[in-house]
């Protein structure tokens, strides 16, 4: 866990963490055949679509500054 956290940063790994229930509630009624309440399917889909934006808006970030990098390194 803690190489994990040093590789990816602290906040990755709580998204990745926070992810933990809602995909419990997804094996739970696939595997153990549980009744899912309409609640929980809510809290779980609002949890999984942040979760996507979150890594949605990271790679945006990241694809944003490559442009910017390789944009100095041309001027140069």
């Amino acid at each position: 866990m803690f190489r994990l956290l040093g590789s990816l940063g602290a906040t990755t790994v709580s998204m990745v963490i926070i992810a933990e229930p809602a995909v419990a509630i997804i094996l739970a009624a696939f595997l153990l055949h549980e009744k899912v309440q309409p609640l929980q399917a809510i809290g779980g889909m609002v949890t999984l679509v942040g979760i996507g934006l979150f890594f949605w808006f990271k790679q945006m970030m990241i694809k944003r500054s490559a442009k910017k990098f390789k944009l100095i390194f041309r001027l140069s």
